[in-house]
């Protein structure tokens, strides 16, 4: 028995040249560092399984000279937000509550680390 036809309602299309991912601005407000990221096609965020859901996808480090590790994709006091699919892009908001009056750097490991910004405590 045939009911209907089948169609795509939402198309799932990325980018046909996705460039590599890459950290457009980060800033500290109050006791909260930001950071807009674009980080590749906007339907390859969503990953369960493999290497890719092994490891963090961003980081924020301290700014010292063994850049410590204080926050990652997975922690709970670190939000991704989607700010807009642009292009097939997808463009992130990162937030991140746990500042301590240091100076920090927002990284992609493997691909890019921000410039170091310094965070006040009000």
């Amino acid at each position: 028995m045939v009911v209907g036809h089948q169609r795509q309602v939402v198309p799932r299309k990325s980018a046909g040249h996705v460039p590599r991912p890459r950290i457009e601005r980060v800033w500290c407000a109050g006791d909260t560092l930001y950071a807009w990221l674009q980080l590749g096609g906007a339907a390859e965020w969503a990953v369960t399984t493999g290497d890719v859901a092994l490891r963090p996808r961003v980081e924020v480090v301290v700014d010292d000279a063994t850049r410590t590790v204080v926050s990652w994709d997975d922690d709970p006091a670190l939000e991704m937000r989607l700010r807009s699919r642009r292009g097939g892009l997808a463009w992130w908001e990162l937030s991140w509550s746990g500042v301590s009056g240091r100076t920090y750097r927002v990284r992609i490991p493997e691909v890019a680390e921000s410039d170091a910004v310094g965070c006040a405590m009000p």
